[in-house]
């Protein structure tokens, strides 16, 4: 029996099941990054890319998550999005994709900058969307539980 089964047992509310996943994904697999994302379900790979997507935002909007993570598993976590049906989050992240002008996919040695000639329209563009997402309504803990729910054979 893997871990959905053991974590569906329990009959844990929605935020005991989400942190239950989170937790046995991470003893699963202690050391994920953007390099070896593969060897996660859909699933898991949803719980991970879009909790740091959404977490990134809320500490330094969508410039400081296209920065730091120089976009990385950026379309992987666009995948994750439509997967757990987080569309209106969906819908922010691909305008803010747009402003920054990321090419899909990301050509080898992709740095993310600002260019010198519109930062100041780009970034006001950016923190309007930065504002949309903290306001879009979308539960993503919710969305994943259910995710879970329905597909538990993705969390073995």
């Amino acid at each position: 029996m893997g871990y959905a089964q053991d974590i569906l047992s329990q009959g844990l509310n929605q935020n005991a099941t989400y942190d239950a996943v989170f937790a046995a994904i991470h003893k699963k697999y202690p050391f994920i990054n953007d390099k070896n994302l593969s060897i996660l379900s859909p699933g898991e790979r949803a719980f991970i890319l879009t909790q740091d997507l959404s977490g990134r935002i809320s500490v330094s909007g969508f410039d400081g998550y296209f920065l730091n993570t120089q976009c990385r598993a950026l379309h992987e976590t666009m995948r994750s999005f439509l997967l757990i049906g987080a569309t209106k989050d969906l819908d922010i992240i691909r305008r803010a994709v747009s402003v920054a002008r990321i090419p899909e996919p990301l050509p080898a040695g992709f740095e993310y900058f600002f260019g010198d000639e519109d930062i100041t329209e780009m970034e006001a563009a950016l923190h309007k969307l930065d504002s949309e997402f903290y306001k879009a309504g979308n539960d993503l803990h919710h969305l994943l539980v259910e995710y879970f729910k329905k597909h538990p054979e993705e969390f073995e």
